[in-house]
């Protein structure tokens, strides 16, 4: 069973080396796998890949590419849209963005309180998007 996220820090800081806690928790320290992490979703979510895609309206060959792992460090909006797409809940969201190196969703940000709103609610990316703009936040930018 992995230890839990509080067993680490507490390890961590009673450590009297890094290299020693590096060492003994090399089972827990790992690199999360973005490609693994969307497949797993879509199996749980019970949704097709092409469906996600479409649905984050991501161009189709680079959808593909972050789902086989050969695209790992997606931009944060396009890993919003897949939350989106995937109808995730705030907490979902987050772990998905820290899967993706992303910073997670903060309220006290305008745009991120627009964006969980729209998870919140059910929105469509479309939604979220014209809801953004309508409260002078960029849309979720999904060109580059």
């Amino acid at each position: 069973m992995p230890k839990s996220t509080e067993v680490l820090f507490n390890e961590l800081a009673e450590a009297s080396n890094v290299g020693d806690y590096l060492q003994q928790n090399q089972q827990e320290i790992q690199t999360p796998d973005f490609g693994l992490y969307l497949r797993t979703l879509l199996t749980e979510k019970n949704f097709k890949r092409a469906e996600i895609i479409r649905a984050a309206n991501l161009e189709m060959s680079y959808g593909y590419r972050l789902f086989d792992g050969s695209k790992s460090k997606p931009g944060r909006d396009k890993v919003l849209a897949l939350a989106i797409a995937f109808h995730l809940t705030t907490e979902e969201a987050n772990h998905l963005l820290k899967y993706a190196g992303a910073r997670e969703l903060y309220p006290r940000d305008r745009r991120d309180s627009i964006i969980q709103f729209g998870l919140q609610k059910g929105y469509a990316l479309d939604i979220v998007n014209q809801t953004l703009l309508a409260y002078q936040c960029p849309e979720l930018d999904l060109v580059k």
